[in-house]
């Protein structure tokens, strides 16, 4: 192609990026013309450069879905100029996964091979992506208690180290648990222990619904908590441990 053709043909796909699908003998240059301002005219590109492709995508991440030929620099390149177009990337390696993550975490919905470390970047990123972790490890798990104590309702694998986590603060997220389950509120109690104010009504609550339950009593008992707790209306327990108060 002579060089005063080729300049026609380049004006021509700058005004209309679209025409490049009617050329026939395409030069790069003609096509770094048409995806530098559509990096969506990619999709007519024959021949697809490295160069090519990466301008494309400064342009336009979104672009990435017609890449043939997708190299790691590329779809970094595409996910920084827009984000979503990583749900276009065929090979999420690691490098690539933990920018999207650490950009948005919500990203992580599109990983299949979900590791802990990029787990992690994800929830530290948007704690709401610890709703697409696949395998919730208790790292993680006390990572989205450290951040918000209500997200242990979403927590599967609840150890009591999660629990303790979660509990070091308030017990305010006792609204959103199961109190009637005792292993729970055997940590809110050992949580209470760190707490130089203890929450009289957290105590209260639990030695209402245990009252019965000898562990629990016993508990009471050796760490001093009765205390705390209005006996009232607890008639078998106020002459046994009243004098403790």
């Amino acid at each position: 192609m002579n060089k005063e053709l080729e300049e026609e043909i380049i004006k021509d796909v700058r005004r209309d990026p679209i025409r490049l699908r009617d050329v026939e003998e395409q030069t790069e240059a003609i096509c770094l013309a048409a995806v530098d301002v559509r990096g969506y005219a990619l999709e007519y590109v024959k021949d697809q450069t490295e160069a090519i492709c990466s301008l494309a995508m400064e342009q336009d991440g979104n672009a990435l879905k017609y890449v043939k030929n997708q190299t790691e620099e590329i779809c970094l390149k595409a996910i920084n100029q827009y984000l979503d177009a990583f749900k276009y990337v065929k090979n999420k390696t690691k490098k690539i996964c933990l920018e999207a993550v650490n950009m948005d975490g919500e990203m992580l919905k599109y990983i299949d091979d979900q590791t802990e470390e990029i787990c992690l970047a994800a929830v530290k990123s948007n704690l709401h992506a610890f709703m697409y972790v696949k395998r919730q490890t208790e790292n993680l798990c006390l990572e989205a208690g450290k951040q918000s104590k209500y997200y242990v309702r979403y927590v599967k694998n609840r150890t009591e180290r999660v629990y303790l986590e979660v509990f070091k603060d308030n017990f305010d997220v006792l609204s959103v648990l199961n109190i009637n389950d005792k292993k729970i509120a055997l940590v809110a109690l050992k949580a209470s222990l760190l707490h130089k104010n203890k929450d009289k009504k957290v105590l209260n609550e639990i030695i209402k619904k245990y009252n019965k339950d000898q562990e629990i009593v016993d508990f009471y008992t050796k760490n001093k908590l009765w205390k705390y707790v209005d006996l009232s209306n607890l008639k078998d327990l106020s002459a046994k441990y009243g004098m403790l108060m």
